[in-house]
């Protein structure tokens, strides 16, 4: 989505942001906000930040969802095509019909503002608040929550996988080492401070999102600092977390505090049509556009994808990961 006027704001990508088309159900004056994608890709749920919340199925015209506040997180189950979650003041909100009508649930006593709503990758039903009064799970599609413990007054959380086939969870918030970054790879029964030292500016205007490809990755988008990422590992019952990789440095390195996060190699490019603005993220590579049997692709540098003509294998002791048709990453 964007946050122009005088054309439709919503695009649609089907390869991976390779290329996008824009969304024609949308009016002019429609913009901003955030949205939530159900989990068959056939309808999408935004919430604008000028025309309360719309819906809109097989790309029609988007329409109000008259039982939910302007300005609500919204977030869809990732595994359920008829379940959306939504949450604003003190309520959280369920859908089983596609996000056309949505009913109310009460959250615990002490919640008053409901700071986003996120729901598990692979696990039906799960779905976690954040909210001023720290985090609330449940795993019955949101029927009745449990609180989390230890984090207070949360601000924006998001999954990301972890060792094996276990989730971990990344969450902005109150803690034992103050208003910092924290992880759990235990469904929150313990959290980690993965920050350390790094600045990241004001907590409530940060995003966070954990890596659904490679274990331990998270990338923290800052406002006004850039985007930063990291490779921590984060360890359960609360024990001390490491790095186990720098985001900048070709050396596989351990800390006691994840203190080397970098500044991301990635290069944002914003762009902007008469019908729609959209912004796509392509990562470069010093790779040469040839290779020989013995070239080697160094760490973080691309190692393979459609039209790649450089080295498909990585340096020791790097692995290459493929993220995507268009790009592979020694990892």
């Amino acid at each position: 989505m964007g946050t122009g006027s005088g054309s439709p704001q919503v695009a649609l990508s089907s390869n991976g942001g390779q290329s996008w088309n824009t969304h024609y159900g949308a009016s002019d004056n429609q913009s901003g906000g955030s949205v939530a994608y159900s989990a068959d890709a056939d309808t999408i749920l935004w919430s604008t930040s000028n025309s309360g919340v719309l819906r809109s199925q097989h790309q029609s015209s988007f329409a109000a969802v008259a039982s939910l506040p302007s300005g609500a997180a919204v977030a869809a189950d990732r595994r359920n095509n008829s379940v959306f979650y939504a949450g604003s003041g003190s309520k959280f909100y369920r859908s089983t019909d596609t996000g056309v009508t949505f009913t109310s649930v009460s959250l615990p006593s002490g919640v008053q503002s409901v700071k986003d709503v996120v729901a598990h990758p692979v696990v039906s039903g799960e779905v976690w608040v954040s909210t001023n009064a720290g985090l609330f799970r449940s795993t019955d599609f949101g029927a009745t929550f449990s609180a989390v413990s230890t984090l207070t007054d949360t601000e924006q959380i998001a999954f990301g996988k972890g060792d094996g086939s276990a989730w971990n969870v990344y969450a902005f918030g109150q803690g034992p080492s103050g208003a910092k970054l924290y992880a759990s790879s235990d469904s929150g029964a313990s959290w980690v401070d993965i920050q350390g030292t790094k600045g990241f500016g004001a907590m409530g205007a940060n995003r966070v999102v954990g890596s659904g490809n490679v274990a331990n990755q998270v990338y923290v988008g800052t406002n006004g600092r850039g985007v930063f990422y990291a490779k921590v590992s984060v360890p359960s019952s609360g024990g001390s977390p490491s790095t186990t990789s720098s985001a900048v440095s070709s050396t596989k390195t351990t800390s006691s505090v994840p203190t080397t996060l970098a500044t991301s190699t990635v290069r944002t490019t914003t762009t902007s049509t008469s019908t729609v603005r959209t912004s796509s993220t392509t990562t470069t590579s010093s790779a040469p556009t040839t290779t020989t049997p013995t070239q080697k692709s160094k760490h973080w540098e691309q190692c393979g994808g459609l039209m790649w003509t450089g080295p498909t294998v990585c340096e020791e002791p790097w692995t290459c990961v493929k993220y995507n048709d268009w790009y592979s990453q020694c990892v």
